[in-house]
């Protein structure tokens, strides 16, 4: 008799702010790939990323009312509490220790997975996890060959809810692409804070289509990103 395991699916990323460009693509990875909880994972500075000024409170906070837009979502803070420096191999290290028996998905922008051999001990990751690729259209670059001879021994095709391990394999799935970023939702909130009142409802009328709205009246309370522009 085939064992199947529970499953979550844990998505990183600074938070800063998060926005339904994170949020909706990987709800509909969890859709395709069946995992039953969906962990927004608010990350260190990471060594190859710089972080304009907004505390590690204000970022969990805002996590975590994005968190209240579908019931499967919640905070997950483990890395948090890990030593620095940040790097995704310790922290799902870290979170097989946690869910011993439980299918961990690593969600990742399709970005992310063509710059995975510059990552610290990339191959390592399928040790503690599933990898989930978020591809969107468009015209690929080439794997580099190391990577690519690693996929071969670790790709498996999606099959909706049925996780037969709890790491080890690599699955592609075609997930909507938002165009917003962090960096433009932090300049036009910069601009929100210091435009008239009819320029900053037009701004306004921009932002609530990227922003769950208590992420919104959470910035908005707190004036953060009023002097952020990068």
């Amino acid at each position: 008799m085939t064992t199947c395991f529970s499953s979550i699916a844990l998505l990183g990323g600074t938070f800063n702010p998060p926005h339904y460009g994170h949020i909706q693509p990987a709800i509909a990875a969890i859709e395709i790939i069946g995992a039953e909880k969906l962990g927004l994972m608010p990350c260190k500075v990471p060594p190859h990323k710089q972080l304009a000024e907004v505390n590690q409170t204000h970022r969990v906070k805002m996590t975590e009312l994005a968190c209240s837009v579908d019931p499967r979502l919640y905070t997950e803070l483990c890395e948090l509490s890990l030593p620095a420096p940040s790097y995704s191999v310790k922290t799902f290290q870290a979170l097989r220790a946690l869910y011993p028996q439980t299918a961990l998905l690593f969600l990742m922008g399709e970005d992310s997975f063509y710059h995975l051999t510059s990552w610290y001990k990339w191959q390592m990751l399928t040790d503690y996890c599933h990898i989930v690729v978020m591809r969107r259209k468009g015209c690929k670059p080439p794997l580099p060959v190391e990577q690519k001879k690693w996929l071969q021994n670790s790709y498996s095709e999606v099959e909706c809810g049925k996780f037969e391990s709890i790491s080890g394999n690599v699955y592609l799935v075609d997930t909507p692409y938002f165009t917003v970023s962090s960096t433009l939702i932090r300049q036009e909130l910069a601009n929100y804070f210091h435009a008239g009142p009819v320029a900053a409802k037009e701004i306004e009328h921009k932002i609530i289509k990227w922003l769950p709205p208590q992420v919104f009246d959470y910035i908005k309370a707190n004036r953060l990103y009023d002097a952020v522009i990068t």
